[in-house]
């Protein structure tokens, strides 16, 4: 078992429960940049416990929801049990940084994909594996499809964040590669993609995730990206 499953495995079942501001932060704008509509087909990547999916799903998409860890996954489920009829809800466990696993899911499928989210998990890959996940989610997007992919921001300030009210419930397992901007962008590049990035920044609304003292010295710095990949038409 990698030390991300485990990770994943052990804070599954509290992971809803705790306060979490990069979550906080880019959700309902990841929602809105993705838009779920009626009828899109949705592919959430590490959907974790399936936020992104219960979005897209309300707004009456059709979603597969994919995750490495069983026990994130179990979560999801619960949330949202896989359907049949309309929308319909899928999930499939796996390794999005192995090729094979898209080839599969590219042959389980008549047609590709209209949008692709994934939330915060390329900062647990090693450079050397985001060519592989890019070059997956290209493969199963239609022509003009694009990915919704977050991650934590390279210039945060830890030491200043650590005086937040989240607990960090990772730290002891090592397994956070947080890569420079113009790495992730030009990966995405070569892998087909045309590449907007948005910068979040820590902001009022997540307020209550830090303390006072921690709020001062730390508003307005950079906690988050949001990388939007569109697969050209043609």
């Amino acid at each position: 078992m990698s030390k991300v499953t485990e990770a994943y495995n052990n804070w599954a079942h509290t992971y809803d429960r705790e306060l979490n501001p990069s979550i906080e932060l880019e959700h309902d704008r990841v929602v809105r940049i993705l838009n779920p509509k009626e009828g899109d087909d949705i592919l959430d990547v590490a959907c974790g416990t399936g936020r992104y999916v219960k979005a897209a799903f309300e707004r009456g998409s059709n979603v597969t929801g994919m995750d490495l860890t069983e026990a994130m996954l179990a979560e999801a489920k619960a949330k949202i049990p896989p359907r049949k009829r309309a929308p319909i809800v899928r999930y499939v466990q796996g390794d999005c940084t192995q090729v094979r696993f898209w080839r599969e899911l590219q042959r389980d499928r008549e047609t590709g994909f209209d949008k692709i989210s994934c939330g915060l998990m390329i900062d647990h890959l090693l450079e050397r594996q985001l060519p592989n996940l890019f070059k997956g989610m290209f493969l199963v997007l239609k022509p003009g499809g694009y990915a919704v992919v977050t991650t934590l921001h390279p210039e945060t300030i830890w030491d200043f964040v650590k005086e937040s009210n989240f607990k960090f419930a990772l730290t002891s397992y090592g397994i956070s590669h947080i890569h420079p901007l113009g790495t992730v962008e030009s990966i995405a590049r070569r892998s087909g993609f045309r590449v907007k990035i948005v910068e979040l920044k820590i902001r009022h609304s997540i307020k209550h995730c830090f303390t006072p003292e921690s709020y001062k010295k730390i508003r307005g710095m950079p906690f988050g990206v949001i990388y939007v990949l569109r697969k050209p038409k043609s």
